[in-house]
């Protein structure tokens, strides 16, 4: 777990969405993962490399308020529930969902 803290304004928050893909960086900059190099130039990469991304205002960035938390949990990821049409198999997202629960 990495955490930044700053003063508002000196860029903490635009630091770790670079380093997650949120966000695009200009700046030359490589980032190490337990001795290699990763680069993200999207959520996904990040995602792909095991991370994950914690927003420090979850209410506006962080959920799909409407949504119910079986959506806003499969949301990060819809390969697994989503068919190549982009329809969601219901059933899946359920077990998904369920089995994420029970590692929580």
């Amino acid at each position: 777990m990495l955490g930044i803290t700053g003063l508002v304004g000196s860029g903490r928050t635009e630091l770790m969405r670079a380093i997650f893909g949120a966000d695009p960086s200009h700046a030359e900059s490589q980032v190490f993962l337990n001795g290699q190099r990763i680069r993200t130039h999207s959520p996904r990469d990040g995602v792909g490399t095991r991370m994950g991304f914690l927003t420090e205002d979850r209410k506006r960035n962080g959920v799909i308020l409407p949504m119910s938390i079986r959506k806003n949990s499969t949301l990060p990821n819809m390969r697994p529930v989503a068919n190549r049409l982009g329809f969601i198999n219901q059933r899946t997202e359920r077990s998904l969902t369920d089995s994420l629960i029970e590692q929580l």
